[in-house]
């Protein structure tokens, strides 16, 4: 028989168990009420990132449309803040999706092989207009220590890099931002990379920095009054920053300017390659060269980019001190900064030296006078050092850094004149964008409006080389539609893009599981929709056999 004690306990316990079971039960259900709110919440993300980016596709699509067009001066400037100001939008408005995506867990670092000189070259191309426009210095110091073939994430790497960049040009009113990097060597393939952007704008105070990398917040209320912003921006940097394995950090002194730096790892690509560019004959090397610039970051970057050629390298701040070497000095190529001030003196001697010596004459920065000689577009990097060389020595065609690459991307799919592309999208304006941004390649393009009105046009047209399906569609949506042309092993070889607002990797694993090749994004980058066009016409099986 059991004791009272014993009894005692054994009710003790089964009251326990019952409590507890009904603690788990609640936690439990506690738990599928968060995870149901995450998941609408993550519904209402995408749904909105569709909804939005739909009209911003219209604005931008429809600007660049209009800017390729004749127009006035002011027309011009007016389109292109149009399109600017649209082009802000998107960008807060990925703040608050990216945010969302780290916050979710969903964000995953790539190891992809990328360049860093055309990952530069992409990041001048978003961040130089608004330093000129302030008149800042924009500098891009990127040590020899550091391979430009590499083994990494170059999205999230030049998302941190455009998000601090712009920062420093938004607090900075004059003065510099320079852009530095340091490689450091921890095995035969792994690099260490010491990432640096530095300002000469307001800086912050010890209480400014505390709160600086919290979302949702900005250094203080006035910061957000004068500059706005949605206070994403450097949280997400610290995140991602994370994700690739590293720590950022900041220094700043008020009034004075600030360092945001951080270190990362990555994989040094071809066994550790370093910045190995060749020129093709010996006399291109071993040249004297004279840089006049006043802004002595710049100066000190293009000297050490020379001096890698074996170049004899003198610097100059002001025409005064120039003058005085061009008489005690004979040199081969000067490069002048455009925003220098120029003394009839200097210009007499240059003009003699170019006329007696045959002396080259480079232009560093915008050629907006239209003066003689060659351009080297800051912020220049060893690859533009390199090819303007080259340029000068008649090597290659000097069309500038800022050359029109997207006419190129769009003049290459001229190669597919005459192939058709389905254009699957019930909106009327985006077609119009698609139809303007194709025209002049002789792209032959059918239009559907619905899901099963492409797979009519399908079966009517058995010459169809491409198609670009719109993902939300009345009827029937991109991901039926394209599940259902893949059922047809007729269809199996004509490559699908998707297109879509919708940026979460849930979606885009939906793309793939549904048999499509790829996608792009809404709103529609040019320089993108261009390249992935071209590789999808490359691998159409109907262009292949044609030719």
């Amino acid at each position: 028989m059991f004791s009272a004690l014993a009894i005692g306990y054994i009710l003790w316990r089964e009251r326990n168990y019952r409590k507890l079971k009904t603690q788990y039960a609640k936690l439990s259900k506690d738990k599928e009420l968060i995870q149901d709110s995450i998941q609408a919440k993550n519904d209402f993300i995408a749904m909105m990132s569709h909804e939005i980016r739909a009209p911003i596709n219209a604005i931008m699509g429809m600007s660049h449309l209009v800017l390729e067009s004749r127009l006035s001066v002011t027309q011009r400037s007016q389109i292109s803040k149009i399109k600017d100001s649209a082009s802000l939008l998107l960008n807060l408005i990925n703040d608050i999706l990216d945010h969302s995506k780290i916050e979710a867990g969903k964000v995953t670092i790539e190891q992809i092989p990328f360049d860093l000189n055309s990952l530069l070259n992409d990041i001048s191309n978003i961040i130089s207009h608004k330093a000129n426009e302030k008149q800042i210095e924009l500098v891009f110091d990127i040590d020899n220590s550091v391979p430009h073939k590499l083994i990494g994430d170059p999205l999230r790497l030049l998302q941190v890099l455009v998000n601090l960049l712009n920062n420093a040009i938004k607090f900075t009113n004059q003065g510099s931002v320079i852009l530095r990097a340091r490689g450091q060597q921890i095995s035969r393939l792994n690099l260490k990379i010491h990432f640096e952007v530095i300002d000469t704008g307001i800086g912050m105070d010890e209480t400014q920095i505390a709160k600086l990398f919290q979302s949702y917040t900005q250094a203080d209320n006035s910061i957000a009054r004068k500059y706005g912003g949605t206070g994403l921006g450097l949280a997400i940097c610290k995140n991602l920053v994370s994700l690739m394995g590293g720590v950022i950090h900041v220094s700043s002194s008020l009034n004075v300017g600030s360092t945001f730096s951080f270190d990362i790892k990555l994989y040094s690509d071809f066994d550790i390659e370093k910045r190995h560019y060749r020129l093709p004959t010996p006399e291109l090397m071993s040249k004297n060269a004279l840089v006049l610039d006043d802004n002595t970051d710049s100066s000190t970057v293009l000297k050490r980019g020379l001096e890698y050629f074996h170049y004899e390298v003198k610097t100059a701040i002001d025409s005064l001190d120039a003058v005085a070497l061009f008489r005690a000095y004979t040199f081969d190529i000067v490069f002048i900064d455009t925003q220098i001030a120029l003394s009839r003196e200097f210009k007499r001697e240059l003009q003699n030296r170019i006329r007696e010596n045959s002396l080259k004459l480079v232009w560093i920065g915008e050629d907006t006078k239209k003066r003689g000689g060659f351009i080297l577009s800051k912020p220049y990097n060893q690859l533009d050092i390199f090819n303007t060389i080259l340029s000068i020595y008649g090597y290659m065609d000097q069309n500038g850094k800022h050359q029109n690459n997207t006419k190129k991307l769009k003049d290459s799919l001229k190669k597919f004149a005459g192939d058709t592309l389905l254009l699957v999208e019930n909106n009327e304006i985006n077609r119009s964008i698609i139809a303007g941004l194709l025209a002049g390649t002789d792209i032959v393009i059918e239009m559907a409006q619905t899901g099963q009105e492409a797979l009519d046009r399908l079966e009517a047209n058995p010459k169809i080389s491409v198609i670009l399906m719109d993902i939300q569609m009345p009827i029937m949506d991109g991901f039926e539609a394209a599940t259902r042309i893949r059922q047809n092993p007729d269809h199996d070889r004509i490559p699908i893009i998707a297109v879509t607002g919708n940026t979460l990797e849930g979606e885009i694993q939906h793309i793939s599981n549904a048999g499509m090749n790829g996608h792009i994004t809404k709103p529609i980058d040019v320089n993108t929709f261009y390249t992935t066009l071209y590789y999808a016409f490359e691998k159409s099986y109907n262009h292949t056999t044609k030719n």
